[in-house]
């Protein structure tokens, strides 16, 4: 080998040395650190300026107060990946959550319905979305809001809130008690 073919050659095999590292850097940024060999495929965050307490009650088509019984990760490809007719807030993957109903405040609702939610997680594949987790067995506030053309895990369309005594919620300007928002629902009822 004369000197320039060593030349060529030591530079070759520092750019795969680089190409090496820099996809093990990708994988274990992209790697979910809550189980081993879990992959994030991406995630997304919104943020919004919080709805005032009576817009989302007027808003809303069904009030209920819900525990979460199951939540499930589910495929979200035909909706995603190419298509037509995907928004720009589609995912791939979405959690599917089963919600037992304990007390309907506006609205009619059965005893069990199920809500989707963007992201999830499903055999280690993970797509993120920033939002709040919600734990099997909590008790959560849904104002949920039917809508034709938008998806019903859409943020407009489907607020979800701890429940409970000590629970307090945005108002606009300001944070409100559980008792102050049980008054408020009742008053746009009548």
């Amino acid at each position: 080998m004369n000197k320039n073919q060593k030349i060529i050659a030591g530079i070759i095999i520092v750019i795969v040395l680089a190409v090496m590292i820099s996809v093990v850097a990708v994988y274990i940024g992209h790697t979910k650190k809550t189980g081993e060999g879990d992959i994030s495929l991406g995630g997304m965050c919104i943020c919004y300026v919080g709805v005032p307490v009576d817009e989302k009650i007027s808003d809303s088509d069904t009030i209920v107060i819900a525990t979460l019984t199951d939540s499930k990760g589910i495929w979200n490809l035909k909706n995603w990946a190419g298509s037509r007719d995907a928004m720009p807030y589609d995912m791939p993957i979405n959690t599917e959550h089963t919600f037992k109903t304990d007390t309907v405040l506006k609205g009619k609702m059965p005893a069990e319905f199920k809500k989707q939610m963007w992201g999830g997680t499903i055999d280690g594949f993970t797509y993120g979305n920033c939002s709040q987790e919600l734990e099997i067995g909590g008790k959560y506030i849904l104002f949920i809001r039917n809508s034709e053309t938008e998806p019903e895990y859409f943020i407009s369309d489907l607020y979800i809130e701890p429940a409970g005594e000590n629970a307090e919620f945005w108002d606009g300007t300001k944070y409100i008690g559980f008792e102050e928002l049980m008054n408020k629902i009742q008053a746009q009822k009548n």
